[in-house]
């Protein structure tokens, strides 16, 4: 037996032995691997700042893009202002500046200097001459008292940086030239240009060449490799040196950078990586070599310490075994002294049971109560002789009911008056006989506060989610976090995530220019140097997404040496008000640029008709100084007596009538006195912060084009006028010659007769729809307006069609409206437009066909509609039928006659009365012409009466 057991003490020490040397082996392979994999972190952590670096120059550079996309001009002073404000080079070192490329074609190069001392950048000298066309020529870069060999370059003198120009702009992808020498560094270390295309943003870049029809320029960035690769993170020198290398390989040759001093041992590192990374169109490699410090921490000799401890252990093991076979003897007397000291113990427990603030039930195997404490009475609501010997189920009943299991379990008792916290354990005696112990709490008020509690939470949790509101604690003590389930949906996290990860997964979520300026607010809260700790910064979504935040928190507990406990704060989303105050400042900026910059004259006038903002246009425009206009000014300065008392009625009529524009002509008085001629549109809005109405108006110089109009009037009227005459005259010899001659004229004289007749009426006709033309665009046609009948004015019309309808082979059809009422109108005109629209119909209908003319009544118009079937009108005329001479097709005139000048004058003539015209048409089938006039409603036309004299006498 002893040589049995003295076997098996040797074998667990040699198990031991070689435990400890794998372990060894074990650990130590472990080390070398997790420094390698700290050290490829490490390296990742750097290959990802200078990505990020790479990201901030684009982002830089688009930045400048959208400046140049949200403006047709962009001066010398936008793109200093834009240094300026966003301070691109305090966070992208090794950048000299910012500027603009155009792409100017040689014949254009002296517009273009012109066009370059108008926007800020005068005595702009082209460099060198290469004889290359176009030129790609520097015109902008800031600061630029730094670069100011770089303006006026030009991009053809070496071919990389022109081949690279060219490539971006085609390909519409921002690129990289290879390492150069700046004309900015006079020591040639390794350079380099970044360039990005713009385009057009209203024209189409999906082929090359809609690219190189939409292109406008580059924004670029010249920066020196040596600065803007180093200092990216705090761990160069100290972990690492690296060397970049502008190859797809490690090459002397083609090295841009070496972070490594004097002396440096590349071959003796014993971590190495080496990695490609995408630089903007070329490859750039990067070699990270660690340090004599990042290796030297590595050497923790843990592995050794595992060997000794094993060694050390394995000893202790064996001079257990020898102990152990020496204490048998001292068993015995240890399990006597054990057995004393169990029943000890069990009549400590039988008092503290007995005492305890918690019941104690015990039953036998048949459910009945062998022992309990007297608390479990007052718990149970039993007396002793109640309990002692009875079935479980006759004292308690839910508690039969009760499962085992590890966790307290609530019972409500006796119709819900109570509620006991249970606990079911069932275990044997030393005899095996089966017992099972109840451990009984009263909690019923425990569990009504919890309840109230609860619905307290409830309905707070309603109130954020209601207002969009997240709620957090954060314990300083533990940095472990407590929020509102409002919190987790506005942070897009799951509820079931732990509660103390939170505060980890919110500052991993934080944009990182945004988390020092948060963690800066806490600080100082937490400090005391502030009273709430107030920040503003983007969170990302797990979509990818960027959202603004905007946190407020504050300091709820301290402890007795002033020193914060918890931080409690509410987080709320602001994307949305932010976008909309970017949007409205964007808008106010474009809408003064637009206004101050416009060349005819604007101005906003209030209800009073006092100017409260104008341009240099105007003032230019009139001779009054800005200040002069501004200050108290009145528009009905400007204009003539009798043009304000034809504008102020004709404004209050249509603001009546719910239109929001004017536009008319008039004579504008200058400071001196003398007068011009002006194109005046007044346009109306209301002001919700003044709650009044204002008017925007524009003014332009129109004197030029009136005295070519005058000049036009008076031609045509004295043309028409010569022609009038002896065409009349030549209607009526033909007329008496046909009617003296007609019985010995020969056929084809008589058709020769015929034609002279038809072309003199023609001319008649186009001489008088000149004429018309003429008076309506001159505003000197005149209109009598009348209150006439729908069904008087469409039997006119009738009467006046059905001999031409005829003629034609055509049928009409005219369908008054059921219930008649009366329009505002010029009997005559509205004659003249029916003679248009159904000689029309009529002349362009089917063989035998039928033109139907109808009126409806629409609220407060009737509408007329003329109705044929024939070939119909292309959708391509339809942006050119109611212009002056415009015909389908050119056979018109000579099979069916018309001058082109009907539906124009029909259509200027219509829109004077109020209505509108238009049409609708399907090719080969159907086409309606269709107009509207008012109807006359005796209280309106009363109330325009009472405006226009009002504003008369005003």
């Amino acid at each position: 037996m002893r040589f049995d057991t003295r076997t098996a003490n040797v074998g667990i020490l040699i198990v031991c032995v070689l435990t400890t040397l794998g372990v060894y082996r074990f650990v130590s392979d472990q080390r070398t691997y997790g420094a390698t994999e700290d050290f490829a972190a490490i390296t990742a952590y750097h290959r990802d700042a200078l990505q990020n670096r790479m990201n901030s120059c684009r982002s830089a550079l688009a930045g400048v893009a959208g400046l140049f996309s949200g403006s047709q001009t962009v001066e010398r002073a936008d793109l200093r202002r834009f240094m300026s404000e966003m301070s691109i080079r305090d966070y992208l070192p090794g950048i000299l500046g910012l500027g603009y490329i155009e792409q100017v074609a040689r014949e254009d190069l002296d517009a273009f200097i012109a066009e370059a001392a108008a926007h800020g950048q005068p005595n702009l000298q082209v460099h060198p001459d290469t004889g290359a066309d176009p030129l790609f020529i520097v015109k902008y870069i800031e600061p630029q008292d730094e670069n100011a060999d770089a303006i006026g370059l030009d991009l053809n003198f070496e071919e990389t940086r022109r081949r690279t120009a060219v490539t971006a702009r085609d390909s519409g992808t921002p690129l990289m030239t290879p390492s150069l020498k700046l004309v900015q560094d006079g020591i040639g270390q390794p350079g380099f240009l970044l360039l990005m295309p713009l385009y057009w943003p209203d024209m189409e870049t999906n082929t090359l060449d809609q690219r190189r029809a939409a292109f406008r320029g580059w924004v670029y960035m010249p920066f020196i490799g040596e600065s803007f690769l180093s200092g990216l993170t705090s761990l160069e020198h100290h972990e690492f040196e690296f060397r970049v290398f502008e190859s797809s390989v490690v090459a002397p040759e083609h090295l841009i950078y070496d972070s490594a001093p004097e002396g440096f041992d590349r071959e003796a590192a014993r971590f190495q990586q080496v990695e490609r990374i995408a630089a903007f169109g070329r490859t750039w490699t990067i070699e990270w070599s660690s340090s004599q410090h990042y290796e030297a921490a590595q050497n923790d000799y843990f592995d050794l310490i595992i060997l000794l401890s094993g060694l050390v252990l394995t000893s202790l093991i064996g001079f257990l075994l020898w102990t152990i076979s020496r204490r048998e003897q001292v068993i015995t007397q240890q399990v006597i002294e054990k057995t004393h000291a169990l029943k000890t113990r069990e009549e400590e427990n039988r008092a503290i049971i007995e005492n305890a603030v918690v019941g104690f039930v015990t039953i036998d195997g048949d459910h009945r109560v062998i022992r309990c404490n007297e608390i479990a009475y007052k718990i149970m609501g039993k007396s002793r002789a109640d309990v002692s010997g009875a079935r479980i189920a006759d004292v308690v009943p839910e508690l039969e009911a009760v499962p085992e299991a590890d966790e307290i379990q609530n019972v409500t008792v006796e119709d819900g008056a109570r509620i006991l916290g249970v606990g079911k354990r069932h275990w044997k005696t030393a005899e095996g006989a089966d017992r099972t112990t109840f451990i009984l709490r009263d909690i019923t008020a425990l569990e009504r506060a919890h309840e109230q509690v609860a619905e307290t939470e409830r309905r707070w949790d309603l109130a954020l989610r209601g207002a969009e509101i997240g709620v957090f604690d954060i314990n300083l003590e533990t940095g472990k976090s407590v929020v509102s389930a409002s919190w987790r949906r506005l942070m897009q996290i799951d509820e079931a995530m732990d509660s103390d990860t939170m505060q980890e997964q919110f500052m991993a979520r934080v944009h990182p220019d945004d988390l020092p300026a948060v963690l800066a607010a806490d600080r100082a809260c937490i400090k005391g140097e502030t009273d709430r700790s107030l920040s503003l910064y983007r969170l990302k979504t797990p979509e990818g997404n960027w959202r603004w935040m905007r946190s407020d928190a504050v300091v709820v507990d301290r402890n007795v040496n002033g020193r914060a406990m918890r931080l409690v704060g509410a987080q709320t989303d602001v994307t949305e008000e932010l976008l909309a105050q970017a949007s409205l400042r964007n808008s106010e900026e474009r809408f003064r640029l637009i206004f101050s910059s416009a060349p005819i004259g604007n101005a906003v006038v209030d209800v009073n008709g006092h100017f409260t903002m104008v341009n240099e246009a105007l003032c230019h425009m009139v001779g009054y100084k800005k200040d002069e206009m501004e200050g108290g000014r009145n528009f009905v300065h400007l204009i003539s007596r009798e043009d304000c008392e034809r504008i102020i009625p004709e404004v209050a009529r249509l603001k009546a009538s719910g239109a929001h524009s004017f536009e008319t002509e008039c004579q504008i008085v200058r400071k001196d006195g003398s007068k011009f001629w002006g194109m005046v549109d007044v346009g109306w809005t209301h002001d919700d912060q003044i709650d009044e109405d204002i008017y925007i108006m524009q003014i332009g110089d129109i004197t030029e084009k009136k005295h070519v109009e005058k000049i036009k009037s008076e031609f045509v009227a004295t043309v028409s006028h010569e022609l009038r005459t002896p065409l009349t005259a030549i209607r009526g010899a033909l007329g008496l010659l046909e009617a003296s001659t007609a019985e010995y004229i020969t056929p084809a004289a008589k058709r020769l007769l015929g034609m002279a007749q038809s072309n003199a009426e023609r001319l008649i006709g186009l001489v008088s729809d000149i004429l018309d033309m003429e008076q309506i665009e001159s505003g000197r046609m005149n209109f009598n307006f009348s209150e006439e009948m729908v069904s008087e004015v469409m039997k006119d019309a009738e009467s006046q069609m059905l001999c031409y309808a005829d003629n034609l082979g055509v049928t009409l059809q005219f369908d008054p409206p059921e219930e008649d009422c009366t329009i505002y109108t010029d009997t005559a005109r509205i004659a003249q437009v029916f003679d248009n629209l159904v000689s029309n119909a009529c002349k362009f209908s089917e063989s035998k066909g039928t033109v139907h003319v109808k009126a409806e009544v629409r609220g407060e118009d009737v509408l007329f509609s003329v109705r044929n079937r024939g070939r119909g009108v292309p959708d391509s005329f339809r942006t050119k039928i109611f212009q002056p001479f415009s015909q389908v097709d050119s056979t018109d005139t000579r099979e069916k006659g018309g001058t082109g000048l009907g539906l124009s004058i029909c259509k200027r003539m219509i829109n004077h009365m109020g209505g509108e015209i238009g049409y609708e048409s399907e090719l080969g089938e159907e086409t309606v012409f269709w107009f509207t006039m008012p109807r006359y409603l005796r209280d309106s036309q009363n109330d325009n009466s009472a405006l226009v004299s009002t504003a008369a006498n005003g």
